[in-house]
C-alpha cells in the first residue's frame, strides 16, 4: 500500500507539472509568434524551451494503472 501511494503521488505531481510545462510552451509560443525570429535563434529558442511531447512525463492514464 505504502508503495502504490508513493508511486501515485510521484504521477500526480508529474502530472501536475506537466500541466505547468505546457502553459510556459504556450505562453512562449504565443510571444515568439508575433515576432520575425530567424532559423538560428529559433534554434537557440528551442534550446532553453523544449517542445515537451506528452510521452515525456506520465499522466493520468498512468496513475490509473498504478492504481
Amino acid at each position: 500500500p505504502n508503495i502504490r501511494n508513493g508511486l501515485q503521488d510521484v504521477v500526480r505531481r508529474a502530472s501536475q507539472r506537466k500541466r505547468i510545462r505546457q502553459r510556459a510552451i504556450t505562453l512562449y509560443m504565443e510571444r515568439i509568434s508575433d515576432t520575425v525570429v530567424d532559423e538560428n535563434d529559433r534554434k537557440v529558442l528551442d534550446k532553453l524551451c523544449p517542445r515537451v511531447s506528452d510521452k515525456d512525463v506520465p499522466d493520468e492514464e498512468d496513475a490509473e494503472r498504478v492504481r
